[in-house]
Formats: C-alpha cells, sequence, structure tokens
C-alpha cells in the first residue's frame, strides 16, 4: 500500500470511527433530502387512497430517511402549544388555528395529532377527514404492535419518539407504576420500559421500547454504530438528564455497571425524590450491597417499604428476601411471606420466586439455590433451565441428562434451551440424519424467536453446513440479524467478513462495535489492521493490550513483537520475553519459536 492510499484510508478510517458519516464515493451521487421526503410524501398519498396499499413497515422505513424526521420533536412540541392555547380560547377554530397537514404528514407517526384531527373535523361536519384521521390513529397503534411484543429487548416495539410510546401506553389503558430508562449492550442501544399493571390479565408487567435507528437517523451516524464514538451517552442521554427522569435512571443504571456506587446513587436518589417507584428500589439494592453509604438517608428496608407502598411488586418482593434472610431488618417469616404473597398478586408464584433468585443473586449468592429450587418446583422454566444447567456443568458424563432435560423445556417454548438443545445436538450427538434434522428443527424454531442468540447459532450452521450444503450468504443474513442486535460475536463475524473484502472499513466498524463488548478476537482483528493497514502502532499496541489482559495468546505474540521491534513503544527485551513466554505456554508456535530467537 503506497503512502497517498494509506493516508486516505486512515482518514477514511478516522471518519468512521469518530463522526461516522461515511466515506461516500464521488462517483455516485447521494439521494437528496428533498428525493427521500418526495418518496414518502407519495407513500402517504398512496396510503391515503388505500390503507392496505403501503404497510406500515414499509412507511415507517421511509419516513427514517426523510429530513421530516429531524423536525419530529419540535413538531410534536409546537402541536401540544397549539392544542392547549386552543384549549384556552374558544374562539379559536381547530381547523383554522391547527395545520393538520403539517402536524399528521410531516410527523406522521405521532399517534396523539391524527386523534386531534379527527376531533376536529368531526366538530366542523368533515366525516371523511375524521374517519381518515381515526383509521390513521389505530393503524399506527397496530403498527407499533406489529414491530415486536415489548416483553424482551429483541421484541421492543419500535417509536419514532418516546413521547409516542408514552401516548402508547396511554392509549392501551394500562395503570403506569413507573417508567425508567436503560442503556444496553456497552451504550450499543437504549430503551424506555413502563412498569404497568395490565388491567386485562390482572399482572404486573414491564412494556420495552426503543427508538434505536431514528436515535442514530437523528444524530447522522450510520446504524447501529453510535457507540464506536460514545454519541448515544454524550449526545443523547447527557444533553437530557436534567430534563428527563427517564435519562436520569439510565445514566444511573450506567454508572452501577460500571462499580461507579456513589454516581449511580446520588442520581437514583435525585429520582426517588419525584416519586419513582424503580428508583427507590434501585437504592434499596445498593444500600444491602454497602456501597455509597454517604448517599444513603434512610434504611435499606425503607426504600424498599417506598418501592413497595408505590405498587412496585419487586419491592414487596425485596422484602421478602430481607425478612427471610434478616438483611437489614429483624428475621420475620410472617412479614416474609406477607410481602412474597402481596408480589404474587399481581405475579405468578414461580415468576416471583425466580425473580428473587436473580435479585439475591445481586445481593448474597449463597442464597440463590434456596430461590432458584424454589421456583423451579413451582413450573418456572428459567428456573428450571438454570437449574439444569448447574447441575450439569462441565461434566462430560451429564450430557445426555442435559438433553434429556432440555428436550421439555424446549417443547414448551423456551427459546434458551432451544438454542441450546440444538446447540449440543450439533456438538454431543451421534450426527444420524434423524438428530440432525432435530438439531436443525430446534435451531430454526428458536430464529423464529428472533432471539440474537439464535439467529447466530443459525448463521453458523449455514456457515459450517451443519445440516446440508454450507451456504455463506445466508448464513452471513443470519449474522447481520444478530449484529444488528447488537450480539458480538455475530458483530464478530461480519467484522472478519468485511475486513477479508473490498469494504474493510466497515469490517473495522463492526469490529470496534465487538471490541466495546470485550472479546479479544474483535480487539485482536483491530490490533492487526491497525499494525499492518495502517502502521498506527500506538493504536495497534492499545487494542493488543486490551486482548492481553483476557490472555489472548495472538495478541500476547503481537505486543512482544511491539517491544522487541520497537514499535510505537520503546524497545523492551524483558516485557518481550515475557509476553512470548506467555502466549508460547498457550501453544502459539510462533511465539514459541520467536522466543528461542530471541
Amino acid at each position: 500500500m503506497n503512502q497517498l492510499s494509506r493516508i486516505s484510508m486512515l482518514l477514511c478510517l478516522i471518519i468512521i470511527l469518530n463522526t461516522l458519516t461515511g466515506c461516500k464515493s464521488s462517483a455516485v451521487a447521494p439521494v437528496s433530502n428533498e428525493e427521500h421526503d418526495e418518496k414518502f410524501t407519495l407513500l402517504i398519498q398512496q396510503y391515503k387512497k388505500s390503507s392496505d396499499a403501503v404497510s406500515y413497515k414499509e412507511l415507517f422505513n421511509a419516513y427514517l430517511s426523510t429530513s421530516f424526521i429531524n423536525m419530529s420533536a419540535k413538531l410534536d412540541a409546537q402541536y401540544l402549544q397549539q392544542m392547549e392555547t386552543i384549549s384556552l380560547d374558544p374562539t379559536l377554530k381547530c381547523d383554522d388555528f391547527i395545520d393538520w397537514q403539517r402536524y399528521t404528514v410531516n410527523n406522521f407517526f405521532s399517534v396523539k395529532p391524527h386523534l386531534s384531527a379527527a376531533s376536529c373535523y368531526e366538530s366542523i361536519g368533515d366525516l371523511e377527514q375524521a374517519q381518515y384521521h381515526a383509521q390513521t390513529a389505530e393503524f399506527l397503534i397496530e403498527g407499533i404492535k406489529s414491530s415486536g411484543s415489548g416483553e424482551q429487548y429483541y421484541t421492543s416495539y419500535e417509536v419514532v419518539l418516546w413521547d409516542d410510546a408514552y401516548d402508547f401506553i396511554e392509549l392501551s389503558e394500562f395503570e403506569v407504576i413507573d417508567v425508567y430508562a436503560k442503556a444496553g449492550d456497552q451504550y450499543q442501544s437504549a430503551y424506555l420500559i413502563f412498569v404497568v399493571n395490565d388491567r386485562s390479565s390482572g399482572q404486573q408487567r414491564e412494556i420495552i421500547f426503543e427508538n434505536n435507528r431514528v436515535v442514530h437517523r437523528l444524530l447522522d451516524i450510520p446504524y447501529p454504530f453510535a457507540a464506536l464514538n460514545n454519541s448515544i451517552e454524550t449526545k443523547l442521554v447527557e444533553p437530557l438528564i436534567e430534563i428527563s427522569s427517564a435519562m436520569k435512571m439510565l445514566q444511573a443504571g450506567t454508572f452501577a455497571s460500571r462499580g461507579e456506587w456513589h454516581k449511580a446513587a446520588s442520581l437514583f436518589s435525585e429520582v426517588a425524590k419525584q416519586q419513582s417507584a424503580v428508583a427507590n428500589y434501585k437504592l434499596s439494592l445498593l444500600c444491602l450491597k454497602g456501597v455509597a453509604a454517604d448517599v444513603m438517608t434512610q434504611e435499606c428496608s425503607q426504600y424498599a417499604l417506598q418501592s413497595a407502598d408505590m405498587g412496585y411488586l419487586n419491592g414487596h418482593a425485596l422484602l421478602s428476601i430481607m425478612y427471610d434472610h434478616g438483611l437489614s431488618v429483624s428475621k420475620n417469616a410472617t412479614l416474609a411471606d406477607w410481602h412474597r404473597q402481596a408480589a404474587i398478586q399481581g405475579s405468578t408464584a414461580g415468576q416471583v420466586w425466580y425473580e428473587q433468585a436473580k435479585t439475591v443473586r445481586l445481593i448474597d449468592g449463597q442464597f440463590t439455590n434456596y430461590y432458584l429450587t424454589k421456583a423451579a418446583s413451582l413450573g418456572h422454566l428459567g428456573a428450571q433451565y438454570e437449574m439444569l444447567i448447574q447441575d450439569t456443568r462441565d461434566d462430560e458424563n451429564k450430557i445426555p441428562k442435559r438433553l434429556q432435560g432440555l428436550l421439555p423445556l424446549a417443547e414448551q417454548g423456551y427459546v434458551q434451551a432451544q438454542i441450546m438443545l440444538g446447540r449440543m445436538l450439533v456438538q454431543h450427538g451421534s450426527h444420524d440424519s434423524e438428530q440432525l434434522l432435530q438439531a436443525k428443527y430446534w435451531i430454526d424454531k428458536a430464529a423464529e424467536s428472533g432471539e440474537s442468540s439464535a439467529h447466530y447459532l443459525k448463521g453458523q450452521a449455514m456457515q459450517y453446513g451443519y445440516f446440508s450444503e454450507k451456504n455463506l450468504t445466508e448464513a452471513y443474513k443470519h449474522y447481520e440479524k444478530a449484529a444488528y442486535q447488537f450480539h458480538p460475536y455475530a458483530q464478530w463475524k461480519l467484522g472478519e467478513y468485511y475486513l477479508s473484502s473490498k469494504t474493510p472499513l466497515i469490517g473495522v466498524a463492526w469490529n470496534g462495535m465487538c471490541a466495546l463488548a470485550k472479546i479479544a478476537g474483535c480487539q485482536y482483528s483491530l490490533g492487526m489492521f491497525y499494525k499492518n493497514n495502517l502502521l498506527a502502532y500506538e493504536k495497534a499496541y492499545a487494542y493488543f493490550n486490551l486482548a492481553v489482559q483476557q490472555a489472548h495468546a495472538k495478541s500476547e505474540y503481537e505486543l512482544a513483537y511491539m517491544y522487541e521491534r520497537g514499535l510505537g513503544v520503546k524497545i523492551d527485551i524483558s516485557k518481550a520475553r515475557a509476553l512470548y513466554q506467555r502466549s508460547c505456554k498457550q501453544n502459539y508456535t510462533k511465539a514459541c519459536k520467536a522466543l528461542t530467537n530471541l
């Protein structure tokens, strides 16, 4: 590679990793905003003629490319302001005062303006327009439902604005207990979570929303690479912390995941003062862990009690744990049972015991099996799965027992059991035709759920030809689905694929994503790219060093080589020798040879 090409590649790489606007070829003219806007407007016209002519998904995907999306929050605020104005002045006519075209086309995916427009047109006798907007509001609600189930992060409902999520919840007539936000996947994604009482089932549940594609579009960053320059945290969360309790909860949760307990407790305390049941619950957990004691203004039990009093069933479940074992309170079997029963009223016994197992694992792991065993005995599939895995771990002789135990869980629809069963049938089965068919059935079944690990496993099956001829095209389709759901090993697969293609910088971006998840192989790949393609030795050293911290043999060798030759660092033969030795002990032949020649 000549110096000019190297500089060009480095500049493009900097763009991808720091601004992520991409390297555009001058040979291909980009599609203008006006063209995207025109295409979307034409789709709306088709929809108006016949609501069956255009799907919700098609409209949503087209909207993501328009300039209208950049105005969505502003238009929503203007709409609310105008509605407030008209409510205070009955002389104003809704059809003259409000530009419904502006609020229901340019901000098409906001439900409330359509409902208001329907009410306005009905009041003036324009029944055709009223019916159109009423039907559109219903179309949007059903469209959000079609984007997922809202039950898991990988099936979260997709919306444009989080305000749309609030509207969806309000129109669905759930009783809202609390709402908070959470970052996922090393800040590669963000979610809005409603804790609600579902009046139809009588149970409390969490409903999850996301707008990650929209956020990337608003930040002008190709999806899903905002995490590479930490844009979600710095450009989305931090600017909104002062005005959004949900964002404070997101940031507090992130601080807790990093072990920055004092910062986490301080933010949770701010939100708890605003009567947040979840924030009080989180404070009780931190209190029981014995961290950030100077921030705590109450006993651990008081935070949990306030959470429970606000209707959060996890608060009751936590109090039950505390009374079971005398954590920050005196042991009291009667009170423990009372709080547990209060939690069960809005859930199921198995679910409550399972949630208690997960909670106590965060506080004092020695009690976990007590709750897990009870949940399993009550038929909770997740608990039964964990107990089975725990009982058969690291023992080749117990593989038949694990396979036997996984089958009924898989048959009852437990996705993790389906994934594990499919994988084990491939790895440990007899590989006769019947068993391979079973493996394929369970892997396919799991992939239908949309769960990222299932798509990753199916990608492996296609890549390595577990069941038939290898099909790399189909394999990478499934890897891509998993990678866009932030599965780090699928991101690694895509990274390696693109690194060996004509667009290696896309591979750098994907490997950058999985490097955030501390996958040593990704860190090594990035180190090699910087070292060999760009001669950017300091950057290469940084990635190799990260992988070395995880005892990655190839990275140990590369770092030793850099110390031996003085590439990006001062020559240090003693450090080189030590690293070659570490790599050689892991049977990396190149390191052993280098050691003898040192």
